[in-house]
């Protein structure tokens, strides 16, 4: 039985993807034996409700949430505020915890890991590092970060930390190339996919779906946006392939699930390009996840080509586990888009779309209303390559050889 202590901006109830996460490794771990402490921020990403500081016993694991900022998403200035006084109540807390076997540092809020590595060098304990996406690579590919002094800062500050680690993981193998062509130890080098919780989304018949028979959308073809809309999405090519959907499809209905001021937005552009059904639906409790998913014929996920080998969208595993198609928008040579080609999840839609990529969105949405079993098919795939027991395993392997 070990000790193992995790930092993280965000943490369940929160519904941030690393969060979600996050919760999920920790209750496996505890069921497995070991004591997992949670160092987050009371700063919310998407939390209805306000989170305070203190200390908890939450599902088994000790949460330490420390204080901060609470501005939220609305605007960058306030983000970068709740990241940085999150930044700073964690170096402070980190004196006072007891020595873990081993930290675990993810990247949100970018390089929180060099927090970590400080009390790792006094505790004499190894770090290991959970990469949800690569920083700065990715603020200098979307334009985010300009100044080549600032970059070239805080490329040293990254290979620092990286070269410090006893474990880097990632949950894509281009993440994994990435890091090795910019010098990150290969022998650290793990990758472990994201996951979805096969025992929570279950796989209901599309008509039998109680939300979507709820909402009267039974007759419809139903594409949702369910997650994080980001500035590594591509929303423009997005929108041309709703707007072309839905004059090519009279039942057609596009559902927004979130209510960040970007899905407002989204909301708002998707409409003035004039398609009709459109409908947002506030975050949903995680208990109704499977219920949500598996309400849409198809579900879209966007990436822009800047962002291909930084991150790999996880709203992929949800979608499958729900034994609904995906639509990627973005490189067939992403990783998304490789296993959607070649495990048939549905269909890639590449910037400036030709005619017949749209006509296998147009497919891949009405798929399921002609041929019911793709469901179980497409369950099947996330049992063996997307469950959640599997996944989190390995990670308990990996911590418990790190720790050793």
């Amino acid at each position: 039985m070990s000790r193992f202590l995790f930092i993280n901006q965000y943490y369940w109830p929160d519904e941030a993807a690393t969060a979600l996460l996050l919760a999920d490794l920790v209750e496996d771990l505890t069921a497995a034996g070991h004591e997992p402490t949670v160092l987050c921020g009371r700063g919310r990403y998407a939390c209805a409700h306000p989170l305070h500081a203190g200390r908890q016993s939450f599902g088994g694991a000790t949460l330490d949430r420390v204080g901060g900022t609470d501005f939220g998403r609305h605007t960058i200035a306030g983000r970068l505020t709740d990241a940085w006084t999150f930044a700073r109540a964690a170096r402070r807390a980190l004196i006072r915890l007891p020595r873990p076997a081993a930290v675990i540092a993810l990247t949100s809020p970018p390089l929180i890991g060099l927090a970590a590595r400080a009390a790792c060098r006094d505790w004499k304990t190894p770090l290991v590092l959970w990469a949800q996406d690569l920083y700065p690579d990715l603020a200098e590919r979307l334009g985010a970060i300009r100044n080549r002094v600032l970059l070239a800062a805080l490329r040293a500050r990254a290979a620092a930390l990286e070269a410090s680690c006893a474990r880097i993981l990632v949950p894509g193998e281009d993440m994994r190339a990435t890091l090795e062509k910019r010098g990150a130890p290969a022998d650290r080098l793990r990758v472990i996919p994201n996951w979805a919780d096969l025992a929570q989304i279950e796989s209901a018949p599309l008509r039998a779906n109680p939300l979507r028979r709820a909402l009267g959308w039974q007759d419809d073809h139903v594409l949702m946006y369910a997650g994080n809309v980001g500035a590594a999405h591509d929303l423009a090519t997005a929108q041309i392939l709703i707007a072309m959907l839905a004059a090519d499809l009279p039942s057609f209905r596009f559902v927004i699930v979130g209510d960040s001021p970007r899905h407002h937005r989204f909301e708002r552009a998707v409409r003035d390009d004039g398609v009709a059904r459109v409908t947002r639906l506030p975050f949903q409790p995680r208990r109704q996840l499977g219920e949500t998913l598996g309400a849409a014929d198809a579900h879209l996920i966007a990436q822009k080509p800047e962002a291909d080998g930084l991150l790999v969208p996880s709203k992929l595993y949800g979608a499958v586990a729900a034994g609904r198609p995906v639509i990627f928008v973005g490189n067939e040579t992403a990783e998304v888009g490789r296993l959607v080609c070649r495990d048939r999840l549905g269909a890639v839609v590449r910037p400036g779309a030709t005619a017949a990529e749209l006509a296998g969105a147009r497919e891949a949405l009405t798929r399921l209303s002609r041929q019911p079993s793709e469901a179980q098919r497409l369950r099947d795939w996330a049992r063996e390559h997307a469950d959640r027991r599997r996944r989190t395993t390995e990670f308990r392997r990996i911590l418990e050889e790190v720790a050793a």
